[in-house]
């Protein structure tokens, strides 16, 4: 497994549950543990509002509410 710095807080915005999963999943496997989710842009904007220690997002385009290019 990599060595990866545990300081690192991922953001993942996806609105489809098993896709949100997998890539968490994914992530986990490739040793990455501080991990956030949210289900759509909306969400993602709280939670970018409640922790500023977030250094990557990986999100999807297209989602109810606000997509991933409009927050």
């Amino acid at each position: 497994m990599p060595n990866v710095p545990n300081d690192i807080k991922i953001l993942v915005v996806e609105d489809a549950v098993t896709m949100r999963k997998l890539e968490i999943k994914t992530l986990k496997s490739l040793g990455f543990e501080n991990i956030e989710e949210a289900g759509d842009g909306e969400e993602a904007i709280q939670k970018l509002e409640q922790s500023t220690d977030i250094n990557f997002i990986i999100s999807d385009w297209n989602m109810p509410k606000k997509g991933g290019t409009s927050f």
